[in-house]
């Protein structure tokens, strides 16, 4: 593992520990309204809900100005954005040459809250956050 990977895992997991494990007790998304509803939130397609629970956790304990106010939900969202389609090339869903300068450009707009701007360093610190968490890459069995 890289000096960056051991450091994004570092700051995920001191920040996990800090707000306690996600989805135990207050600061959690609220329950859904309708439980047999049967639409699966993006979070829930993209299929990777621990890593998408890390990223949001580690943001929350970095930036908690920026994530103020917005669900869970809203904040996986945002992360999943980042990693299918600034990180990889959406049509082919393989890693893009240039995918971290795109997230670097389209960080800025998608986490900004309330005239609380993004800049480059928090960019890069949440696309450190995101490529060591939910934007990791996928073990795949049998190969």
């Amino acid at each position: 593992m890289s000096v960056r990977g051991m450091w994004v895992w570092g700051v995920a997991l001191t920040a996990m520990a800090g707000c306690g494990a996600a989805g135990k007790g207050g600061g959690g998304a609220a329950p859904p309204s309708n439980p047999g509803a049967t639409t699966v939130g993006p979070v829930a397609a993209f299929g990777r809900p621990t890593e998408v629970a890390a990223f949001v956790s580690t943001f929350r304990a970095l930036y908690p100005a920026l994530a103020q106010g917005r669900s869970d939900e809203a904040l996986g969202a945002d992360v999943i954005q980042v990693c299918q389609h600034d990180l990889r090339d959406p049509s082919t869903g393989r890693r893009s040459a240039h995918g971290e300068a795109v997230a670097l450009q389209r960080i800025p707009g998608r986490f900004e809250r309330d005239g609380i701007t993004v800049d480059l360093t928090t960019a890069r610190t949440i696309l450190a956050v995101a490529q060591g968490t939910a934007c990791g890459p996928v073990e795949v069995k049998g190969s």
